[in-house]
């Protein structure tokens, strides 16, 4: 399942980070909602290796309150990813392939939209640039060569 492949990246993630991170279950959390995303620990952890996070658009990921994942909900998540890790840390991993369409952008002929809010939002090109692809092609190619 899914919840069971986050905590084993979760826990390989630490692993590699050689760091330990404790989290705290926030007021009425339950461990499956905790493990369904990142904490900001897990996020500085990922960066301080040169890592990457993709970032998913499944609602549940984002906004489990909402029927649909929004785009400036979406925005709103990468900026606290980036605020946490730096903008190397992250970059599209929509999932598309693999979550349900409940999403206001749900394919790649979309993806444009991203591009005026994340320059609204203060990013320069280049920092658009890393999170459509350049941050996955760095790891991609320091992993596959």
């Amino acid at each position: 399942t899914i919840k069971k492949e986050v905590r084993e990246t979760i826990k390989a993630t630490y692993q590699v980070a050689e760091e330990s991170a404790e989290y705290n279950l926030e007021e009425n959390e339950t461990v499956e909602e905790a493990i369904a995303r990142l904490t900001d620990e897990m996020i500085k952890a990922l960066a301080a290796r040169g890592g990457v996070t993709g970032l998913n658009f499944a609602k549940d990921f984002i906004n489990d309150k909402a029927d649909v994942s929004y785009v400036d909900d979406i925005v709103k998540h990468a900026l606290h990813i980036i605020e946490v890790g730096g903008i190397d840390v992250l970059a599209f991993g929509t999932d598309f392939d693999g979550i349900e369409r409940n999403t206001e952008v749900d394919n790649a002929s979309q993806m444009q939209v991203f591009y005026q809010k994340f320059k609204d939002a203060g990013l320069s090109d280049n920092d658009i640039e890393k999170i459509f692809y350049k941050n996955f092609l760095r790891v991609f190619e320091k992993v596959c060569g």
